[in-house]
């Protein structure tokens, strides 16, 4: 009971490390919507074929909070591209203004821009680029990042939550087994310690 328990803990462990990573973006540009900039790239790998999602991860750079009352929606444009190692186009899209429907954020904001379709092909890596077309000033105090996500089979957080509620299942097995070895130590030693009343003979 006590090796089952354990056993199915190491699997369960290695299990959510293991999604988790399926969860983690694959790869980051870090940029500027206040500033036009040529192409910035960064390599990844795909790791499995299916829909890739890429998201606009906006920071303001000043930690104190800004008021948004009348700050106007993004007006600026930019450009996305990925690319096989040989250069080849598998997606690209300009972006610009209501479209990516953000404004200067207080803190941090995450905005969807799209999914693209990837095939895993042996070891090939593949390109993500970017490149501002053009600024809106009224970003200048801001940070962002384009960021691309793996597919992913389902939410992160109902995983964990129910493989929290496995592994805690797990553990409640592993309890259970020790307290059936204490209690077997237990009742055989006091079985070991009973004396067997024999009359005396005459």
């Amino acid at each position: 009971m006590i090796f089952t328990g354990m056993i199915g803990a190491v699997v369960l462990y290695m299990d959510m490390r293991e999604q988790r990573h399926l969860h983690d973006s694959v790869a980051g540009i870090t940029f500027s919507l206040g500033k036009a900039a040529d192409w910035q790239q960064q390599s990844f790998s795909i790791i499995d074929s299916g829909y890739y999602t890429l998201y606009l991860a906006t920071s303001s750079r000043n930690p104190a909070p800004v008021s948004l009352h009348g700050a106007g929606l993004y007006h600026g444009t930019f450009e996305a591209q990925i690319l096989d190692s040989s250069k080849n186009m598998l997606w690209q899209r300009a972006f610009g203004g209501p479209e990516v429907a953000i404004v200067p954020p207080p803190n941090t904001v995450w905005t969807y821009l799209d999914s693209a379709q990837l095939h895993l092909r042996g070891e090939e890596s593949c390109i993500l680029r970017i490149r501002v077309t053009g600024a809106d000033t009224a970003f200048s105090k801001t940070s962002s990042e384009l960021i691309i996500m793996p597919p992913q089979a389902f939410d992160i957080g109902v995983y964990i939550y129910g493989q929290a509620l496995k592994l805690l299942g797990m553990g409640v097995l592993v309890l259970a087994g020790f307290f059936v070895m204490i209690l077997g130590g237990y009742l055989q030693k006091r079985k070991g310690s009973v004396k067997i009343f024999q009359p005396a003979r005459e």
